[in-house]
């Protein structure tokens, strides 16, 4: 699982999908990184094709799944990388829309 950069974005810097876990984990240009549970197969590969992956995110990910926020999103070399584990000791759970929480963009 690694992630993949979005250019042109002015809110998403980095998606990945794990496919096991069905999560899919979103680094935002402030390096806030949020993973959204129960994300099945077609909604990665929507995201993956959609031209505003922010818009997607806030229409279909932030309505419609849990999401947790983890350590920081930090870029080492070309690839990026995520630093923290994904064990969840240091993830805050979130819920969708209703919640109380900002999940760090707008729509």
């Amino acid at each position: 699982m690694h992630w993949q950069s979005v250019y042109g974005s002015s809110n998403i810097k980095a998606i990945k999908y794990d496919p096991e876990n069905k999560e899919c984990w979103v680094a935002f240009n402030n390096n806030a990184v949020y993973v959204y549970s129960d994300v099945g197969p077609g909604i990665w590969d929507e995201l993956l094709h959609h031209q505003s992956k922010g818009r997607f995110v806030g229409i279909q990910l932030k309505r419609a799944h849990r999401a947790r926020r983890e350590a920081d999103y930090v870029e080492t070399g070309t690839s990026g990388e995520h630093s923290g584990s994904s064990s969840g000791s240091d993830s805050e759970v979130i819920s969708g829309r209703d919640g109380n929480k900002d999940l760090g963009y707008s729509n």
